[in-house]
C-alpha cells in the first residue's frame, strides 16, 4: 500500500477509527522496512468532526458537492465584475445549497453531528465559495480541519488537507516524548540488574569461598531482584501515567479546535452580513446621488418657471395700469 492509498482509506475512517488504523499501517510499514511511509503515515493528523463531514461530502455526494464548487465559481465571478443582482441571486442560491450540503453530511456520519461539527461544517463550505485553492481542498476528500474565510484575501490551509506532504519539516516530538525518555532508565537499571543476576548464577564459585559465600551471595541476588522488579513497576506506572495524560491533551486539544471553529464560524457569519450591508450602502449612496442630481434640476426648472409667472404677471399688471386711447 502506498501513501495515496492509505490516506483515502484513514480519512473515510471516523476519527475514532483513524489513530488506531493509522498506527497499524505505519507499523506494518516498518515492519517491511519502508521506514519513510512509516513517518509520513504517523505525521497525518486525525480529522476534526466537521472536516470528517465535509470528506464524507466529497466521497458519498461528490456531485452534489461539485455542483456547489460551481456555484461558487460563479459568485466569484460575479463579485469580480461587481454584478450586484447577479451577486444578491447567487447568494441566497448559494445558502440554499450549502444547507442542503450540511444535512447530507449531517445524515452521512453516524450518530450525526454535534452543534460544534454542523458549524465546522457550515465554515468550511463558506470558504469553499470564496477561495479556488480552498474548493480543490474541500474537493480532495482529504480534510484535516475545518476552513475558515476572514472575509478577504485567500483561504488559509495551513496543515488543513493530508496531502501532499512534500517538502514539510520533521514532526515535532509530542509533549511526552522526553519523559518516556528520562523514564526508560529505570527500565534499563531493571535489566542491568537480571543481567548480573545471571552473570552471578553462571560464574563458577572459587573452591575456598563457595561455601562461605552462598548464604551472603542469595541475599544479593534476592536484594537485586526485588530492586529491579520495584523498578520495573515504577517504569510500567510511569508509562501508563504518560498515556493517560497523552490522552487527555488530545481530548483537550479536541475539544479547544471545536472552539475556536464554533468563534471562526460566528466571525464569518458577521462578516457576510458586513459586506451585504456594505453594498446595500453603496446602492443607497449611488440611488441617493442619482435623487439629489434629479432635485437639483427640477429646483432649477421650478425656479425658472416662476421667474416667468412673475414677469407675465408683471406685464398683466402693466396692460391694466395704462389708460386706453
Amino acid at each position: 500500500m502506498d501513501l495515496d492509498e492509505a490516506v483515502d482509506e484513514l480519512y473515510a475512517l471516523a476519527p475514532g477509527e483513524f489513530t488506531a488504523r493509522r498506527d497499524a499501517l505505519a507499523a506494518d510499514a516498518k515492519r517491511d522496512g519502508d521506514t519513510g511511509l512509516a513517518k509520513q503515515l504517523k505525521a497525518l493528523r486525525r480529522p476534526t468532526a466537521g472536516a470528517y463531514a465535509v470528506n464524507q461530502l466529497a466521497r458519498d455526494a461528490a456531485a452534489e458537492l461539485a455542483a456547489y464548487l460551481e456555484l461558487g465559481a460563479r459568485l466569484r465571478d460575479a463579485q469580480a465584475g461587481l454584478k450586484g443582482d447577479d451577486l444578491r441571486a447567487l447568494g441566497h442560491e448559494r445558502q440554499r445549497a450549502a444547507a442542503g450540503l450540511v444535512e447530507t453530511a449531517v445524515g452521512l456520519v453516524d450518530g450525526g453531528l454535534s452543534d460544534a461539527g454542523r458549524q465546522e461544517v457550515e465554515a468550511t463550505l463558506r470558504a469553499a465559495v470564496a477561495d479556488v485553492a480552498a474548493s480543490e481542498a474541500v474537493a480532495s476528500g482529504r480534510l484535516t480541519k475545518a476552513l475558515a474565510y476572514a472575509g478577504f484575501g485567500e483561504v488559509d490551509l495551513t496543515a488543513a488537507t493530508a496531502t501532499p506532504l512534500t517538502g514539510r519539516g520533521p514532526a515535532k516530538a509530542s509533549p511526552e516524548k522526553p519523559r518516556e525518555k528520562a523514564r526508560e532508565k529505570p527500565r534499563e537499571q531493571a535489566r542491568e540488574t537480571e543481567r548480573e543476576t545471571e552473570r552471578e548464577r553462571s560464574r563458577p564459585p572459587s573452591p575456598g569461598r563457595a561455601k562461605a559465600g552462598a548464604s551472603r551471595g542469595d541475599q544479593v541476588l534476592a536484594q537485586r531482584r526485588d530492586q529491579a522488579a520495584r523498578d520495573l513497576d515504577e517504569a510500567e506506572r510511569a508509562v501508563e501515567e504518560a498515556r493517560q495524560a497523552a490522552a487527555a491533551a488530545e481530548a483537550e486539544q479536541q475539544q479547544a479546535e471545536q472552539v475556536q471553529s464554533q468563534a471562526e464560524a460566528h466571525v464569518d457569519d458577521l462578516r457576510e452580513q458586513l459586506a451585504q450591508a456594505r453594498f446595500a450602502v453603496r446602492d443607497a449612496q449611488r440611488r441617493a446621488t442619482t435623487a439629489a442630481s434629479g432635485r437639483a434640476a427640477a429646483d432649477k426648472a421650478l425656479g425658472a418657471a416662476e421667474k416667468a409667472a412673475r414677469r407675465a404677471r408683471d406685464r398683466v399688471a402693466h396692460l391694466t395700469e395704462r389708460p386706453p386711447r
